[in-house]
C-alpha cells in the first residue's frame, strides 16, 4: 500500500483547523519553523521537540499535555501505514 502525499496527522491538522489554515507552509510560517521540520513531523520521521511543542502551543493556547496527546496519536497512526 502507498501512503498518500499528505498523511494525517491529529496534531497538524488541529492546529491547522483552530487556526483556520488549509496548508502545512501557512502553519510552518506562523509558527517559525521550518516547513521541511513540519513535514518530517507529518511523515513520522521527525518527532516533536520542546520548541516546537511550544511553538504550537503559544500559537494555539492549547495545552503542552494535548499537544502531546495528538503528537503520540499520529505517531501511531503512521506506524501502522506500510512504507
Amino acid at each position: 500500500m502507498t501512503p498518500p502525499l499528505c498523511l494525517p496527522h491529529p496534531l497538524i491538522d488541529e492546529v491547522l483547523s483552530l487556526l483556520g489554515m488549509t496548508l502545512d507552509k501557512q502553519l510552518s510560517l506562523t509558527l517559525g519553523i521550518h516547513a521541511t521540520t513540519l513535514s518530517n513531523i507529518r511523515h513520522g520521521r521527525r518527532e516533536v521537540s520542546a520548541p516546537v511543542i511550544l511553538a504550537f502551543h503559544d500559537a494555539t493556547g492549547m495545552s503542552i499535555r494535548r499537544i502531546r496527546e495528538l503528537d503520540a496519536l499520529g505517531r501511531q497512526e503512521y506506524q501502522g501505514i506500510d512504507k
